[in-house]
């Protein structure tokens, strides 16, 4: 038998074969982290306004490749809706079907990237339906830290885990920049 000088307890991964394989190795925790930290620098050296950061943080996501331009222009449609319906400057049924309507153009086309498909869908949550007759739809607080969050966390879900670990990213960024925009 041969010795290939290889321990039997050391096996080694080719993570340009598993470009995920990071992303694995990190547990929920510590992207919540860091996200929750990253939502907090980006938004103070934006002086807590959203409308500044956001765009900063699609420029980012274009930049590394992990959204479109054009996706990026959706993204941005659907933000200005959340903020108008914050602001009470639009109707808060009417930002949801339009919100859903855009969320849905992603999802049916196959060039739509996992991030801003989180990204959607996490301002397609953003909003609480009642079973009414006809049906009711209201605004939740947070809204726009919900989108901020999901933003910043596929920017850094995506440098460690690729397309996939940019769509986890937003999904955790979502519930964190949430919860941010709910105590700030």
């Amino acid at each position: 038998m041969a010795n290939n000088n290889k321990s039997a307890s050391h096996v080694s991964i080719d993570t340009t074969s598993f470009p995920n394989a990071r992303a694995m190795a990190l547990s929920a925790g510590d992207i919540n982290q860091a996200v929750r930290r990253r939502v907090g620098d980006i938004l103070t050296a934006n002086r807590n306004n959203i409308l500044k950061a956001f765009p900063q943080g699609l420029k980012e996501l274009v930049d590394m490749g992990a959204i479109s331009a054009n996706e990026s222009q959706t993204l941005s449609k659907i933000l200005k809706l959340i903020i108008d319906v914050d602001r009470d400057r639009a109707d808060p049924e009417d930002a949801f079907l339009a919100i859903r309507t855009l969320y849905h153009e992603l999802i049916v086309d196959q060039r739509s990237t996992p991030v801003a498909l989180a990204i959607a869908g996490v301002a397609s949550s953003s909003f609480s339906l009642e079973k009414n007759s006809p049906l009711k739809v209201n605004k939740i607080a947070g809204a726009g830290g919900a989108i901020a969050g999901a933003v910043t966390g596929a920017g850094i879900g995506f440098g460690i885990g690729g397309p996939i670990g940019g769509a986890i990213g937003g999904v955790i960024g979502g519930a964190v920049g949430a919860t941010v925009g709910l105590c700030g």
